[in-house]
């Protein structure tokens, strides 16, 4: 396995205008409704950074605390489960 960038990685940077480089870690997700979000962390960094469609691509900052299972969170981007669940 190797550290060099995949083609993914600047797609995925366009798509949301974030800075993403070879130092992160990028994940890509599209939920039930349609929406995409763009995860990436730096390697060795305690924060990540995350974009989302539907809040016209802000990017909104992740950290240990920023999950809960407790309840929701003021500024927490969720995804409503399926009521077939």
């Amino acid at each position: 396995m190797t550290d060099a960038p995949t083609a993914i990685e600047p797609l995925l940077a366009r798509l949301c205008g974030g800075q993403i480089t070879d130092r992160d870690y990028v994940g890509y997700f599209m939920n039930g409704c349609g929406e995409e979000l763009v995860f990436a962390q730096r390697r060795d960094e305690k924060t990540a950074r995350l974009w989302h469609s539907d809040a016209d691509w802000l990017m909104f900052l992740v950290g240990d605390h920023s999950i809960r299972l407790d309840g929701p969170m003021d500024g927490m981007i969720t995804e409503p489960f399926p009521s077939s669940v």
